[in-house]
């Protein structure tokens, strides 16, 4: 053993390298937000309901909760969802059927207590905007049809199954099949609603009808995405910043706003400056009398914070929330900057922005109602081949911009008009252009039914303007002709064209013995007003034609 060597191997381990360890870098200024987002390691609920798009459960709450604080709390935010809801839904939708039939169902809807449309409609599209979905659940009556719209908030949703396409299974999402709520006390599981859908099944009673128990729309979310998402939730740090901003400088005003005493004692000793203070603890009253000797000097003291204008830099932060909520300062009371050739070409970006929310909101009303009218059809209150065609009318953006857009179509129907007359472009062309123009200022029309209604009825007021146009036209070719101009056969070639798109047959002989009458009844008048001089021909007086066609009589 004397001879055995023991080796010391602690510092040798340190030459050894170690394996490589892969570390995953995360940016600290991104939140893990969504399921597919950085930080997820791959793994995914074992429910298979979430998407990589959406949000994580507890951020989908937080996310609907600080939205409704904000709205609540907040006037920007508050006054970004008035506005969104004012001028989508401010002045009432009218809802308008073919079939009165059908009307009387849409109107019975409409006005059922539990329902109030008219009511609740500025409700759901404010909660709309605040929480990014709506959930409205039907219940038909079995025997009447008459449908009740009932309403789940949205803290109550669970999760949303999305349907997928046959080609890729599990992958291509299609449309929302069911909405599960969350469980309440003593159930097992949440309540499973079907989404509202076109019945294909062709053994079913309702083939080909809308049937389920609920209706789900959601806003700002991807198409892969399964919940919605608030408008303000991109919103939520900068107007939260700029409310803390505004609470600061009210903060600094206030404190820019306060003064103390101070007093300056001279020769006194540390004693009887506190004896003094002890008799003089209040502060002088406003108007109130005070007296000291020359020892005593009172003088007041303001804060000098020296802190620089933040209202620049407030303003910033503002505009950055309003542009993206997609709206101009001067609607939000700051237009000291502005004028009204800017302000008015700052607004059409918003006008677009709520075009399309309006829009949205005509999709979801249309789908009700042809719920509502399914509903109807199924139970028997109205019979299957019933027109069950209606419109919905939203309310106008801009009423400028209507008025504008009207008188746009007034000159371009009138141009058409024109056109059509010399040839160029044909009634059906006319049609589809105006029809196509009507569509811009909200009035749904089609060029195949204005055709047929042209077709069905008679014009009175473009009869008149044919038949004036045709008349002047035939008092000029008259003229030419006693100029010696035209002759009998042009005439008759240039107004039978004319007549015929009256659906006229012309009697050329009789219109032009018509037109020579006149002509000498004129020529008479304007003898009789203008008697030629004495020393002029003077036609005998059995060569003047009298009033009735005859000879006037000297």
């Amino acid at each position: 053993m004397s001879n055995l060597t023991i080796l010391d191997l602690s510092e040798a381990r340190w030459a050894i390298p170690a394996p490589p360890v892969s570390v995953a870098v995360v940016e600290a200024a991104a939140p893990n937000l969504f399921y597919g987002g950085t930080g997820s390691d791959g793994f995914r609920p074992l429910s298979q309901r979430l998407g990589e798009r959406d949000l994580m459960p507890h951020k989908q709450w937080r996310m609907q909760a600080t939205s409704y604080y904000l709205y609540v709390a907040n006037p920007l935010a508050h006054r970004i969802v008035e506005l969104t809801k004012d001028f989508c839904v401010g002045e009432g939708v009218t809802f308008k059927a073919k079939d009165p039939e059908v009307q009387k169902v849409i109107d019975d809807f409409r006005n059922f207590p539990d329902n109030s449309l008219d009511l609740n409609l500025e409700n759901y599209v404010r909660e709309f905007s605040i929480f990014g979905e709506q959930l409205w659940v039907c219940y038909p009556n079995p025997i009447s049809g008459a449908v009740t719209l009932g309403y789940v908030d949205p803290a109550w949703i669970d999760a949303v199954e999305y349907g997928t396409l046959e080609g890729l299974p599990g992958i291509a999402v299609a449309m929302p099949i069911t909405v599960i709520l969350k469980s309440r006390a003593g159930e097992k599981e949440g309540r499973r609603l079907q989404v509202v859908r076109r019945d294909d099944d062709p053994y079913s009673p309702n083939f080909g009808r809308l049937a389920g128990e609920c209706f789900y729309f959601s806003i700002n979310k991807a198409r892969a995405a399964s919940r919605g998402i608030s408008d303000l939730f991109a919103l939520s740090d900068w107007i939260d910043g700029y409310d803390k901003m505004l609470f600061a400088l009210m903060t600094q005003m206030d404190s820019l706003s306060r003064f103390i005493w101070d007093v300056t004692l001279t020769g006194m000793t540390g004693e009887q400056v506190s004896e003094w203070l002890k008799n003089n603890s209040t502060a002088p009253r406003p108007n109130s009398i005070r007296a000291h000797n020359e020892k005593e000097v009172w003088q007041s003291v303001a804060p000098d914070i020296q802190g620089a204008d933040k209202s620049e830099g407030a303003r910033l932060v503002k505009n950055l929330s309003l542009g993206g909520a997609g709206f101009p300062e001067h609607w939000f009371a700051d237009g000291g900057t502005t004028n009204r050739a800017t302000a008015l070409e700052q607004g059409e970006p918003t006008l677009k922005m709520l075009t399309s929310r309006q829009r949205l909101l005509k999709y979801m009303l249309t789908s009700l109602l042809d719920y509502v009218i399914d509903a109807a059809i199924t139970a028997g209150t109205l019979p299957e081949e019933i027109d069950r065609t209606f419109t919905v009318t939203m309310p106008e953006l801009s009423p400028r911009d209507a008025a504008k857009a009207a008188t746009a179509v007034a000159s371009l129907a009138e141009s058409m008009g024109k056109f059509q007359e010399a040839g160029v472009v044909d009634l059906s062309t006319v049609a589809m252009v105006l029809a196509t123009s009507l569509t811009q200022i909200g009035v749904d029309v089609d060029a195949a039914s204005m055709l047929e209604a042209a077709a069905n009825e008679t014009n009175p007021a473009a009869v008149n303007r044919a038949a004036l146009t045709i008349g002047s036209v035939l008092y000029a070719l008259l003229a030419g002709q006693q100029g010696s101009v035209l002759d009998n056969e042009t005439i008759v070639q240039a107004i039978t064209p004319a007549l015929k798109k009256l659906g006229i047959e012309p009697n050329v002989a009789q219109i032009l013995a018509r037109a020579k009458k006149e002509a000498d009844e004129r020529a008479l008048d304007f003898y009789r007003l203008n008697p030629p001089p004495r020393d002029s021909y003077v036609p005998p007086p059995n060569q003047i034609p009298d009033r009735k066609g005859g000879v006037a009589q000297p």
